[in-house]
């Protein structure tokens, strides 16, 4: 049996392992354009995509894990039914039940790695990724430069034609600055770059081939000054702290949500921290679940070799994960109690997935999607038919 079980369990992780990584590209990738376009051309892009990337990985395992564990399970089934290895097995003796205790045992391996990723790593990541964020707002020279758009700071209002090259080639440029009494300074520059001073709180302007045009309107007078190189300050920042941790719900981790149970945080109500504290812990116990729903579905449509069990398992993990995330919402927002709209939903998972692998384990035709196989095939039937009584009165 440990030859068995080692054969089974390599098979799962080795499908697993491949929807895991096909998972994550897909994830990163598509997340690593939309963080490009945040950061912008700044001089440190690669080290805040890295940074943020890396603060987004606990979030897309704790998506992948899941996923992962029942596809593995289900390809691994499917190719043991398809390729009659499943009927060997079983002729020697082994059942299901007996292959799904392994199958169970590596679900429970997953479930405590959800543990530490949806009660530890993700809160932290989360904050990470946000204050990330906040980093790129204080500090990215081009964070608030966006081309043929008027930009207004405390000192002065920009006006920049090509921000695509970076900092350090803006094309041409107009400012326009004005202090107490009324004087107005306008700039414009053929070609410039943007710099920060060490603190990185002063905003300063290298030019090149511009011309300075000075209005005292006091005087009356007006002043215009070409020149060839120039370093000028623009204007000043203020960097702030980001905020403390546990600003949103998600912040929390489980330990945290557990202690402020039956009470609230000073912004977030105690619905809210309840339906969280819920929802993670039954995120994290229906993963023990989906070996028990994912091996039946695999072994559904023999006949006629149909793969009704695979698309139908794809589809309905999705259905539960949405319809968790609902109970969630309506519990969060007080509509309903986290027993009724977070556990219902597991709860009606649980006997689903137990009924449709007692019946997959011990029923004489061991195929738990043979009604929807006759059913198909009635209506296949009664489409020929039709076809045929049109083409014979044709």
């Amino acid at each position: 049996m440990s030859i068995i079980t080692g054969y089974l369990l390599r098979d799962v992780i080795k499908n697993g392992a491949i929807i895991i990584l096909v998972a994550l590209v897909a994830l990163l990738l598509e997340r690593s354009l939309r963080i490009m376009e945040l950061v912008g051309p700044s001089d440190r892009l690669i080290t805040y995509s890295l940074q943020m990337l890396a603060s987004l990985m606990p979030h897309y395992f704790g998506i992948a894990l899941p996923t992962a564990l029942f596809g593995g399970v289900l390809l691994t089934f499917n190719r043991l039914k398809r390729e009659g290895e499943l009927s060997v097995l079983q002729s020697a003796g082994v059942g299901l039940h007996q292959m799904s205790v392994s199958m169970i045992g590596l679900a429970g391996v997953v479930a405590v790695l959800a543990i530490i990723l949806f009660g530890f790593l993700q809160p932290y990541a989360r904050y990470q990724y946000r204050n990330f964020l906040h980093q790129i707002e204080e500090s990215s020279l081009l964070a608030a430069f966006k081309v043929s758009t008027f930009i207004h700071s405390s000192d002065a209002t920009f006006f920049v034609e090509d921000a695509s090259q970076g900092v350090n080639n803006l094309g041409k440029i107009f400012i326009y600055q004005e202090d107490d009494k009324g004087n107005e300074l306008i700039t414009t520059v053929a070609n410039g770059a943007l710099s920060r001073s060490e603190d990185e709180r002063e905003l300063f302007l290298t030019a090149r081939q511009g011309q300075k045009v000075n209005i005292q309107k006091q005087d009356s007078v007006i002043a215009a000054l070409t020149f060839r190189d120039i370093r000028q300050r623009l204007a000043t920042f203020e960097k702030t702290d980001f905020r403390q941790r546990g600003n949103g719900v998600k912040e929390f981790t489980l330990p945290e949500l557990w202690a402020l149970r039956g009470g609230s945080s000073a912004l977030i109500s105690p619905a809210a921290l309840s339906a969280e504290l819920h929802g993670r812990v039954a995120q994290i116990l229906s993963i023990l679940l989906l070996p028990l729903i994912a091996i039946p579905l695999a072994l559904g449509g023999g006949r006629g070799g149909q793969v009704y069990g695979i698309v139908i398992g794809m589809l309905g993990l999705i259905v539960f994960e949405q319809m968790l995330l609902f109970g969630e919402a309506l519990s969060a927002s007080g509509y309903m109690s986290p027993w009724l709209g977070i556990w219902g939903c597991v709860l009606g998972f649980a006997v689903l997935s137990v009924t449709l692998f007692l019946r997959a384990a011990f029923h004489v035709s061991g195929d738990p999607w043979s009604l929807l196989d006759n059913f198909v095939s009635r209506i296949g039937a009664l489409v020929m038919r039709k076809r045929t009584l049109q083409g014979q009165v044709s």
